[in-house]
């Protein structure tokens, strides 16, 4: 249960943290169940949040380098926030030269 609700956390509120949170809970979640099936029960949910957790780890990577690249590539070539354009111009340049 714990997973499932990081992992939800993970994708509304705490990126990143929750989903590592969901991820973590849920793999233990799992080794515990398998361990012992009769007893413990809950595969589902755990499963569910091992799901939203790698989910949420994807889309704040996904997230954190879109933003590298807009910083690093974008603004840099359309002079936004008083940077030079000369490097960057000339890179891209030859980039699509090849």
């Amino acid at each position: 249960m714990v997973s499932l609700v990081a992992g939800i956390l993970g994708l509304s509120i705490f990126w990143g943290l929750g989903s590592l949170v969901a991820v973590i809970t849920g793999t233990v979640a799992l080794r515990e169940i398998s361990a012992q099936p009769t007893l413990v029960g809950g595969s589902g949910t755990a499963k569910a949040g091992l799901v939203l957790g790698w989910v949420g780890i994807g889309l704040t990577l996904l997230i954190v380098c879109a933003l590298c690249a807009f910083f690093l590539l974008l603004v840099p070539v359309f002079g936004l926030m008083g940077r030079s354009t000369e490097p960057t111009a000339r890179l891209l340049e030859v980039l699509l030269a090849v």
